[in-house]
Formats: structure tokens, sequence, C-alpha cells
């Protein structure tokens, strides 16, 4: 990922410059004046590794959150699929338990292994 630093003047005269990711080309910082706080907790094992990843690539933590907080704005959407602890997506997960309760609730129940496998035999 490669930050290139973009100097711009507007029609007063005020210069503001901004780091921009040309990897996404996403502004990543701006004037002060124009900045708010955001304090997240979260535990030391996530944002150590996080940290390590995000300097492999090249951004720092705040920049990183700037181009997610980006990307929701103007994907109008969390930009990466959310996935269960199962790793499924949550629609997936949705069908698959859909799917288990009509068996449970549809399919004839049976006795004994024998019963099953007549049963199966029976449909060929």
């Amino acid at each position: 990922m490669k930050l290139t630093l973009l100097k711009c003047t507007n029609l007063i005269g005020k210069v503001y410059v901004h780091t921009l990711c040309t990897h996404c080309d996403t502004i990543l910082s701006m004037n002060k004046a124009d900045t708010t706080t955001i304090n997240v907790r979260i535990d030391r094992k996530t944002k150590e590794e996080a940290q390590e990843t995000l300097e492999n690539i090249g951004l720092d933590m705040s920049s990183a959150i700037k181009v997610f907080l980006r990307t929701v704005n103007i994907t109008k959407s969390i930009p990466f699929e959310l996935r269960t602890e199962n790793g499924f997506t949550i629609a997936q997960e949705r069908e698959l338990l859909k799917d288990a309760k009509d068996a449970l609730e549809n399919s004839p129940g049976y006795n004994s292994a024998e019963d099953l496998h007549a049963a199966i035999m029976c449909d060929e």
C-alpha cells in the first residue's frame, strides 16, 4: 500500500494537506478542525495482532479505521462478509437451520438402522 501526500488549496487560499491511500483512492487525513475522536475498547491480543498485520501492509491503526469507516459510508454496508462462529454467512446459516428444522418436522422417523436402510433401498 502506498500513501501519498496531497497539498490542496481552496478558493480563498487556505492550504489543506491530505494523505491519500493510492491502493483504494481514499483520503486518510484531513484538517484537525474537521475531525472528531472515537474511543474503542478491544482486547489486547486482537489489537496487537491487527497492529502487526496493518504494519505489514503499511497502515497504522487510525488510517485503517478511517478506510473502514469511509468504505462503510461509500457502500452503505459493512465492507466484508459477516460470518457466524461456524464460518457460514448469516444467510447460509439461516438456510441450514431452516433445512434442519424442515427435515425434523417433515421426515419420517425410523425405529432402527434396518428400517432406515430398508427405506433407502425402496427409493432406488
